[in-house]
């Protein structure tokens, strides 16, 4: 797989992680079911979008909140706060890993940071770092550039309101009747198998495009979810919840 993305872009940009499935395209779908087994995701940005990828292993003394930190460290001369995104993954499945890492990042960068990502599936998937094959690591790649971001999660609550929750975050997020330029999200594997099992999961994704429209829709199924309980919240890391965030073209309003 990466010998072959290698034959278009250089490896050393190819950037990635195992999910449960990925979450890009309606194809897919069949018979309100998922049938993306074995199947493959690409982001390819470019333009005037400069992205600034790091890593750190989460075998680190300190584990989860020390490999934040350590994280936090390597982007703080490039961040600005209010200005870009972090597109977080790897290895932190949910529970007190998803929060503590999300709690380094936060010690050395503050609290408002535009912040959104998943768990890499079940714990030991393989990371993908600069066109290599890891486990135990995980990623967070600030995406600058002339846009400006708006994220929310919601989840968790009686499995019947699982569509409702997706309806909320993504209703908050377009708010704004903006064309997005690129809308990330990131689902949890266990609201898949719920979705699944009531053959609602296609209506799930139906929902995400009545909001995102043309935007293109990345992302994918993971083992626990980065992002904000409400507009210009805090970032935390969880679990059960979907997170998504759209890039909206200048500077926000």
């Amino acid at each position: 797989l990466i010998e072959g993305l290698a034959r278009v872009f250089p490896k050393e940009r190819i950037y990635g992680c195992e999910g449960y499935s990925p979450l890009s395209t309606d194809t897919n779908f069949a018979d309100q079911g998922h049938n993306a087994q074995r199947a493959v995701s690409v982001l390819a940005m470019a333009g005037d979008v400069t992205p600034v990828p790091v890593s750190e292993t989460t075998k680190i003394e300190g584990k989860w909140l020390a490999c934040g930190r350590s994280l936090g460290k390597k982007l703080k001369e490039q961040y600005e706060p209010g200005k870009g995104v972090m597109l977080t993954f790897g290895d932190q499945h949910v529970g007190a890993n998803n929060r503590d890492l999300v709690n380094g990042l936060r010690e050395v960068l503050g609290d408002k940071l535009p912040l959104v990502g998943a768990a890499a599936g079940t714990s030991g998937a393989k990371e993908i770092v600069a066109g290599k094959i890891v486990t135990a690591t995980h990623v967070v790649i600030l995406l600058k550039g002339d846009f400006h971001v708006r994220s929310m999660m919601r989840g968790a609550g009686d499995k019947k309101e699982f569509l409702l929750r997706t309806t909320e975050a993504f209703g908050a997020v377009f708010d704004a009747k903006q064309n997005a330029l690129l809308t990330l999200v990131f689902d949890c594997g266990g609201r898949r198998g719920v979705l699944f099992d009531q053959k609602r999961l296609a209506e799930e994704y139906g929902v995400m495009k009545t909001f995102a429209g043309d935007s293109p829709l990345f992302g994918l199924y993971g083992g626990g979810e980065v992002g904000c309980a409400k507009l210009g919240a805090t970032p935390t890391g969880v679990g059960y919840h979907v997170s998504v965030a759209a890039l909206l073209p200048g500077a926000a309003p």
